[in-house]
């Protein structure tokens, strides 16, 4: 089964990407979804603080698909979530406006 990651700049937590991940994964996808804690918009791929400091997560399931929060900008998140894992397919995910 394919696997898409969703992901988005406005925090594993925001209304647009827990839409779309349940509706992707009805689709028969193998969903990840990895987006930062917070709201993070605007900061693009910044990585200047992310340097000598552990990297908090946080994770809780709804509809059948793991949500994972990265203390972090939306590229790390993307970075960490892509590591070790093979072909990826990538989707980011809606802001909800």
């Amino acid at each position: 089964m394919p696997r898409v990651l969703i992901t988005n700049d406005d925090g594993y937590l925001a209304p647009g990407i827990r839409a779309l991940a349940p509706a992707i994964a009805q689709l028969g996808y193998d969903v990840l979804v990895v987006a930062p804690l917070v709201d993070e918009s605007g900061v693009g791929s910044a990585r200047a603080r992310m340097i000598d400091r552990p990297i908090r997560t946080a994770a809780e399931e709804e509809h059948g698909v793991t949500f994972t929060g990265i203390d972090g900008t939306p590229a790390l998140a993307v970075t960490r979530a892509c590591s070790g894992r093979g072909r990826t397919w990538c989707c980011p995910g809606s802001t909800g406006a």
